[in-house]
């Protein structure tokens, strides 16, 4: 009974989650309940050597809860700082529960979690893409599809406001259902599969998040490799690749001809080379003059490197960059109170070079955990994460905080389990 509650709960949270943060929020209460009442009831024993308290400490998201423990030493401002153990507590949490928790069990929740994480972004997506077609058709007077379908008015931050998410953490989410159908195809009934793609790379689309795009594009180039790679070895016939090549070929050369003077390619072309240039109040279209990502990269490592070892602190990323931009006479950038839009920049900001290691470690770990247990789903969502860390401040979100937290520790536990057996 304890297993099987634990087993539902973590379906409810993997359905909800891509859907709405704060359901998501409420179900993985309803999930830390749930193994609580699984670890009272059934009393597993746990193997507490050094190397498996180091490994929980520093391998897992508890790595995260260290960092803001030793910030709290260096901030300015120790009663907000401490507010932060709230909002990461997922970090610390579910590691320390998954240790109790049986590879059976493990395993059980894998397969559902799997399953319902596609099914609940699937839905995500026909929400978002019914809403945004009813605006479309509306404004159109009719049903009437032309390149403006994909403008600023139907595609990322307007596309996704009507259920809060940010383009780029729901693009993560995206991505990994589509991994997940893509390299576990036994999951799911067969012409689910075809559907559940369609619908979530035409989500991808209209999401028009860079990174999430990016990782898109790495992860076929990968998977492409790998079966040529598998096709030769075997020394197999190519006919099924070339044509499905040449098949790709021209949708990929139809879609990008049907993208053309369209919001998204300004964003890959014109927009892009802006913001990785140093431009301060300008505008890479002639208009909204503003200071570009690279300026206020650079203006924050110029800061952060007056305190390079321990850093500014807990809580300090959003002060020292709005004094970053201050100094560097970045108004824009001060005026809109950006943050520094980059998770390596914001731990060597706040734990200098000592958390960027850490950090760097967390992650160096986890890519080996997913080569060692030869997990292509594990490995390519870390690489996701790693790539989306140089976009924006990921893993201090919400909407990314008990996403990595569930899925990190579950697959790091899982590989852990493997080496017991």
């Amino acid at each position: 009974m304890e297993q099987r509650l634990v087993v539902i709960c973590t379906a409810i949270f993997c359905f909800l989650m891509p859907i709405y943060t704060k359901l998501g929020n409420v179900a993985i209460g309803l999930l830390v309940v749930s193994l609580l009442f699984y670890i009272v009831k059934q009393r597993p024993k746990l193997n507490l050597t050094q190397k498996n308290v180091v490994r929980i400490l520093f391998a897992t998201t508890a790595s995260m809860i260290i960092l803001l423990t030793v910030g709290l030493f260096f901030t300015d401002n120790l009663k907000s700082a401490m507010h932060y153990y709230e909002n990461y507590s997922s970090y610390l949490l579910l590691p320390l529960l998954f240790s109790f928790v049986s590879k059976d069990l493990l395993d059980r929740m894998f397969k559902q979690a799997m399953r319902f994480f596609v099914y609940g972004s699937v839905l995500c997506s026909l929400i978002l893409m019914s809403y945004n077609f009813i605006r479309y058709f509306k404004s159109k007077g009719g049903f009437v599809v032309e390149s403006d379908l994909f403008s600023y008015d139907y595609t990322y931050h307007v596309f996704t406001e009507l259920l809060r998410f940010h383009p780029t953490l729901l693009g993560i989410y995206i991505l990994f259902s589509i991994l997940i159908i893509r390299e576990l195809p036994k999951f799911f009934n067969k012409y689910f599969r075809y559907t559940a793609i369609v619908v979530l790379v035409a989500c991808l689309l209209f999401l028009n998040s860079r990174s999430a795009l990016f990782c898109f594009f790495i992860y076929f180039v990968i998977s492409y490799i790998l079966k040529f790679r598998e096709v030769a070895l075997a020394k197999g016939s190519f006919k099924k690749l070339i044509t499905a090549t040449l098949f790709g070929g021209i949708l990929l050369s139809a879609l990008l001809y049907s993208l053309n003077n369209t919001y998204m390619e300004e964003r890959f072309t014109n927009q892009l080379k802006w913001e990785l240039t140093e431009n301060a109040g300008t505008s890479y279209e002639g208009d909204m003059n503003n200071d570009s990502r690279f300026t206020r990269w650079k203006a924050i490592v110029d800061v952060a490197m007056e305190k390079p070892f321990f850093g500014y602190g807990s809580g300090s990323e959003d002060r020292i960059s709005l004094i970053a931009y201050e100094k560097h006479e970045l108004h824009y950038a001060r005026k809109l109170e950006y943050g520094p839009h980059n998770q390596y920049l914001s731990i060597f900001v706040e734990y200098g070079l000592f958390g960027l290691v850490l950090f760097l470690y967390f992650l160096y770990s986890q890519f080996k955990f997913a080569w060692q247990s030869r997990n292509r789903v594990y490995f390519f969502l870390v690489l996701f994460i790693v790539i989306g860390c140089l976009f924006d401040s990921i893993l201090y979100l919400n909407t990314l905080i008990i996403f990595v937290a569930f899925f990190f520790n579950l697959f790091t536990y899982m590989a852990w389990r493997k080496e017991v057996v």
